[in-house]
């Protein structure tokens, strides 16, 4: 068996890629973001459900 390449890191990585120093995201933040993202669903919810397609109220409520 022959054995086993070291593996090795790039000296010249690809220079399409970018790369970013990275922080901390606080609770904070985290919750905001999922607020924004509920708020932003219920919004799509709300919408799909008030649209009548073709006079078709059968999946409505109401009158």
């Amino acid at each position: 068996m022959a054995p086993k390449k070291a593996r090795t890191t790039r000296a010249n990585p690809d220079p399409t890629r970018t790369t970013t120093a990275t922080e901390p995201i606080t609770q904070e933040t985290i919750n905001n973001l999922i607020a924004q993202r509920v708020a932003e669903a219920i919004a799509e919810y709300e919408t799909q459900r008030n649209n009548v397609v073709n006079g078709d109220t059968s999946n409505t409520t109401g009158t």
